[in-house]
């Protein structure tokens, strides 16, 4: 519904009458879920599913929102800011001890029995802790630093376990950007809560809030579950079937390290996770010194956490519901993931420049605001490439574990110069904060790279001839033997300048792909090539619009050939051939796959006009 045919109501329909203000809704939700819609690029089948995540997660960051703002001002109000670092290694120890058991736990029943028994069992703890009233015991204070900060690991990354396990490649690059925006709103939610109640009520009483969180979120799973569980096993079967790895899934928490410390890629990715909390608890630690310096009473301390979560929660959902989507469209991971060491790098400058409170809250902004929008749908992007039997449990491992020590490293890193400088001020941490910056970049960049040499091993896996990547299959070519030799003793320009005669482009592109696969120093005039390519693709782009008649669908499909073959002119042939194969393999999971790795590695002029047809075309 466009908004011409909105602001054309019938004016007879007034909220007072019959049916009217219910009318008037109902088209203004219409309005905006187009809009939305339109934004992500949500089909129609995709809404129900799309809510739901938008739903759990909102909930699980309403909850961790919550309790983060409530540990942080009951422990500084009883402990001072100070000993913050030694709360983060218990936390970082208490969680690795959980997770040994979690991971075990992966290996006997599926994902979604494991989160219920997690959301469940967190939910009684949390009623337990506040009937204990932990606000009058410092110890159970402690206990509860801790308690927050294991669910706050492990209850968004099942969310997003669950994403990786309904979502393929290219579904989750339109999909993370509106199931983030849900946690978003949810930090929002959570922030608010907070600011409003915590002066009024106490802020041990904000625990109640966290159980019914905990408990709603179990019952959005549940739905969610019943839903994708015939799609979910569509998704393993297919990815179990293109998968030759004999890597078996790990047994125990010590297997699960083992299992990252054999692999390049899960290596990058702990790296990258572990020196981008390093960073981020070095921020933090900052900016709670500077906030306890200024604020003294801990409701007003957690009123002002909350207030200040709330803030940044809307810059960060504004972030993603505008730009996160756009971003990872048009320029993909290879961009994205350098955006929040950067945002925390400029953050740093600022700090260094100006010490004051609202420079450590400008970078603390720069975590807050990126983290959970742009940066946290790139991370998790990072795990699609990863074979499923062992997905969950290196996901587990490194969103919890390494995340954690990366913390725990981090707060030891300030203990000891705190201890070996007493007079250790705020432009000093700012100045060990920008140091961790500088090999975060060059990890992001490693990891950037490894991403797309994942995606094209994954192809690789498909059960093809490996002596046969030569050719691509014509399976509508009219060539003959005796045709065939004419071409192959016609020079590399005579073909070149077949190219420019359709009648004659189908074979010389042909015989051009199949010199250049033996001779892969062979190089053409790439102006000509993308000429020509982009020549193809429109042709591509037009029959297969109309691809209900046999013969015209045939034409497609040797267009569609003859646009891989001319890609093989530019790009490694190798990759083209797999990259072909998986899109027409009829194989959700590999054609995902195969278009992710071109958005990665084609000209972006090129991906923009070739990749939005053929996913249209192969639905």
């Amino acid at each position: 519904m466009s908004t011409l045919e909105f602001l054309k109501l019938d004016h007879t329909s007034q909220p007072g009458k019959p049916g009217g203000f219910s009318r008037v809704t109902e088209m203004a939700l219409q309005l905006i879920t187009g809009r939305i819609a339109s934004l992500f690029r949500i089909n129609k089948s995709e809404w129900p599913t799309a809510l739901l995540m938008f739903m759990y997660f909102f909930l699980v960051l309403a909850m961790y929102m919550i309790g983060k703002a409530a540990r942080d001002a009951m422990f500084i109000g009883s402990f001072g800011a100070l000993k913050l670092p030694y709360a983060l290694v218990a936390q970082a120890v208490a969680l690795s001890l959980l997770v040994a058991v979690y991971i075990k736990f992966s290996r006997r029943m599926n994902h979604y029995k494991l989160s219920m028994i997690t959301l469940l069992s967190f939910a009684g703890s949390s009623l337990a802790l506040w009937i204990a009233n932990c606000q009058g015991h410092p110890y159970l204070v402690f206990a509860f630093y801790v308690w927050v900060g294991i669910v706050g690991a492990i209850a968004p990354m099942q969310v997003w376990t669950m994403a990786n396990l309904i979502y393929n490649a290219r579904e989750a690059k339109r999909m993370f950007g509106f199931v983030g925006s849900g946690g978003i709103l949810g930090s929002i939610f959570g922030g608010y809560v907070t600011r409003k109640f915590a002066p009024i009520f106490g802020t041990e009483n904000l625990l109640p809030i966290i159980v019914a969180c905990l408990l709603l979120s179990a019952v959005v799973l549940h739905v969610i579950w019943l839903g994708n569980q015939v799609r979910v096993a569509k998704i393993e079967e297919e990815t179990d079937d293109a998968s030759t790895s004999n890597e078996e899934a790990p047994q125990n928490l010590w297997q699960s390290a083992a299992l990252i410390g054999r692999s390049r890629y899960l290596r990058l990715i702990a790296a990258l996770v572990a020196i981008s909390a390093m960073a981020t608890t070095v921020a933090y630690v900052q900016f709670s010194v500077l906030a306890r310096m200024h604020i003294q009473s801990t409701d007003n301390l957690a009123s002002f956490f909350g207030g200040m979560y709330e803030g940044l929660s809307w810059a960060a959902f504004f972030m993603q519901f505008l730009f996160s989507g756009r971003l990872m469209n048009r320029w993909g991971l290879g961009l994205t993931i350098f955006i929040l060491p950067l945002s925390l790098l400029f953050g740093s400058v600022v700090a260094l420049m100006y010490p004051t409170l609202w420079a450590a809250v400008l970078l603390r902004g720069s975590d807050q605001v990126f983290r959970h929008s742009i940066d946290r749908s790139t991370t998790e992007m990072l795990y699609l490439p990863i074979a499923p039997e062992i997905k969950i449990q290196a996901k587990s491992f490194i969103d919890t574990v390494i995340w954690r020590v990366g913390d725990a490293l981090a707060a030891v890193v300030l203990m000891f110069f705190a201890g070996l400088l007493p007079t250790l001020n705020q432009t000093g941490v700012t100045l060990m904060n920008m140091i961790l910056v500088l090999p975060w970049l060059a990890i992001a960049y490693l990891t950037g790279r490894e991403y797309v040499n994942n995606l094209r091993a994954s192809l690789q896996r498909q059960n093809l001839p490996q002596n046969k990547f030569a050719s691509l299959t014509l399976s509508h070519s009219l060539t003959n033997r005796q045709t065939s030799r004419v071409y192959q003793q016609t020079t590399v320009n005579e073909l070149l300048e077949m190219l420019e005669d359709e009648q004659f482009r189908a074979e010389a592109v042909r015989e051009l792909y199949r010199r250049r696969s033996y001779l892969s120093d062979l190089e053409f005039a790439e102006e000509k090539i993308e000429r020509i390519l982009k020549a193809e693709i429109k042709a591509y782009r037009r029959r297969a619009k109309q691809v209900k008649e046999a013969a015209i669908n045939a034409e497609s499909q040797q267009s569609l050939e003859r646009v891989f073959r001319l890609l093989g002119l530019l790009y490694p042939p190798a990759d083209i051939y797999y990259a072909y194969h998986a899109i027409t393999s009829g194989s959700t999971h590999l054609r995902a796959n195969a278009l992710e790795f071109l958005d990665n590695v084609l000209h972006p002029d090129i991906k923009r006009s070739l990749i939005p047809v053929i996913e249209v075309s192969m639905v």
